[in-house]
C-alpha cells in the first residue's frame, strides 16, 4: 500500500512539474520567476509554492526523463549528502523534494513561514 501511495505521489508531482515549468513570459521585470511561482499573488511564497519550484527544477534537471537525477543532473555534493536518503548517488523526486524544506528554511530569514521577494533570491528563481 505504501508503495502505491508513493507511486501516486510521484505521478502527481511529475504531472505538476510538467505544468509548472516557467515560460519566458512568466519571468518578471527583475529577471526572476517570482511572479510565476507566487500563485496566490500575495507577494510572498509559502512552502507549497516553493514545493512547486523544487518540483519544476527536478523536471528541468532530469534531462533523460528517467525520473531520477544521475551524473551531471545531480546538484552539488553538499546538498546531495543532505537529501540522498539511500546514499546511492542518485536522487528520486521524493529525495529531491527535501530540497524544498532545506531551501525554504534557508530563504525564510525572518522565520515567518513566508519568503519575500528579497528572501527568494536564495531559492535561485532567476531565469
Amino acid at each position: 500500500m505504501r508503495k502505491i501511495a508513493s507511486l501516486v505521489l510521484l505521478s502527481a508531482l511529475l504531472f505538476s512539474c510538467s505544468r509548472m515549468s516557467p515560460k519566458s513570459s512568466a519571468v518578471g521585470s527583475d529577471g526572476s520567476a517570482f511572479e510565476f511561482y507566487d500563485t496566490d499573488r500575495n507577494g510572498y511564497l509559502d512552502v507549497l509554492e516553493t514545493d512547486d519550484v523544487i518540483a519544476a527544477q527536478f523536471s528541468e534537471r532530469d534531462a533523460d526523463g528517467s525520473g531520477r537525477l544521475e551524473g551531471k543532473e545531480v546538484p552539488g555534493a553538499e546538498e546531495l549528502a543532505l537529501i540522498d536518503a539511500d546514499h546511492d548517488g542518485k536522487l528520486t523526486i521524493i529525495e529531491y523534494m527535501r530540497l524544498s524544506d532545506l531551501r525554504f528554511g534557508r530563504a525564510d530569514g525572518d522565520k515567518n513561514r513566508f519568503v519575500s521577494r528579497d528572501e527568494a533570491k536564495a531559492l535561485n528563481l532567476s531565469r
